[in-house]
C-alpha cells in the first residue's frame, strides 16, 4: 500500500511539474513597456535591426530587452513588449503613453509630439 501511495505521488508530482513548466516556458508572457531609441540598434543586414532597449514591466523593474526587426522604428515611439521566457520578445506593438501602467510610465519619459 505504502508503494503504491509513492508511486501516486510522484506521478502527480510528475504532472504538476511537467505543467508548471509547460505555463512558464510555452503560455506565460510578460510585458515590458519602452520608447524606441534608434541610438540603440544595429543594422544586421539590409533588412533587419537588432534593437537594444531598457524596458519596464508594470511593476517598474528594469530590464534590458534585445529584438530583431524588419525595419527602422519611429523614434520616440512607445512600445510595448511580450516577452517570454526562452523565446524572448515574440510580438511588439505601438502604444499611447497613456496605455503604459503607472510604475513603467515613471521611468519612461513623455515626450511631446510634434505636428509638422
Amino acid at each position: 500500500m505504502k508503494e503504491n501511495a509513492a508511486i501516486i505521488l510522484a506521478v502527480l508530482a510528475f504532472i504538476i511539474l511537467c505543467g508548471l513548466s509547460y505555463y512558464l516556458l510555452i503560455i506565460k508572457e510578460t510585458p515590458y513597456y519602452s520608447i524606441i531609441d534608434n541610438t540603440q540598434y544595429e543594422k544586421i543586414n539590409e533588412r533587419e535591426y537588432r534593437y537594444s532597449l531598457v524596458s519596464y514591466q508594470a511593476n517598474g523593474k528594469a530590464k534590458r530587452i534585445k529584438f530583431v526587426t524588419t525595419r527602422e522604428l519611429i523614434e520616440g515611439a512607445y512600445i510595448k513588449l511580450d516577452v517570454m521566457f526562452l523565446r524572448g520578445v515574440v510580438r511588439w506593438e505601438e502604444v499611447d503613453y497613456n496605455d503604459i501602467p503607472k510604475n513603467a510610465q515613471i521611468k519612461i519619459p513623455k515626450i511631446s509630439k510634434s505636428v509638422d
